[in-house]
């Protein structure tokens, strides 16, 4: 196999890592309910990506006809560990449901391209008739050392309460890679949620 052919390869395995995808999802069987408002929280250790999250959660369900709320604008971070302060907030803004969403595990994951020859001269051994034929061809052939690419890949959960009872409706698991600027990401992420949560008839 030449360098280019390796190289190929190994674009298609990155390509074929740089997704999100859903590992399975889970919705309560006794739920009749239509969910048309949704208050977002999205747990983070930084503000920024917990408020890039929330936006972009809104922009898709709000494409899907669904009104979307973003915590941040009325529940600051030290008020998230207080369910009462969330309930409040619920009331507040008459929502359905509450989604809350939270990295659960990051991991480094690594694909590794093996090293080859590659030259201008190949030919079976009878091709050298004596040894400074072989000695004279010495540099002809090029090694291309293994190379080792790593990437990370995060497992998120994803988590929708009803807001009267408080009890899970739906629950589920994605993996991404984080291979692309997290306005991105988040927006592949929420995208996959909006869809799951639409085909299991809750939107």
């Amino acid at each position: 196999m030449n360098k280019f052919l390796y190289l190929l390869l190994a674009a298609a395995l990155l390509t074929a890592c740089s997704s999100t995808t859903l590992n399975g999802s889970w919705k309560d069987p006794d739920y009749r309910g239509q969910i048309r408002k949704v208050y977002i929280v999205g747990v983070a250790k930084q503000e920024i990506n917990r408020r890039i999250f929330e936006d972009s959660f809104g922009r898709e369900l709000s494409a899907l006809g669904v009104t979307g709320i973003a915590s941040y604008r009325d529940l600051p971070a030290d008020e998230l560990e207080r369910k009462e302060a969330i309930v409040a907030q619920l009331q507040r803004n008459g929502a359905d449901a509450i989604l809350m969403a939270r990295m659960i595990d990051i991991r480094t994951e690594q694909v590794t391209n093996p090293g080859h020859v590659s030259g201008s001269y190949f030919a079976p051994a009878p091709y050298y008739r004596d040894w400074d034929s072989f000695y004279e061809r010495r540099f002809d052939a090029v090694y291309q050392p293994a190379t080792v690419s790593e990437f990370q890949v995060a497992t998120i959960e994803a988590n929708l309460y009803d807001a009267d009872t408080g009890k899970l409706i739906w629950s589920a698991q994605m993996k991404t890679v984080i291979d692309r600027a997290i306005d991105k990401l988040f927006s592949d992420l929420c995208r996959i949620v909006s869809k799951d949560l639409q085909k299991q008839g809750l939107l």
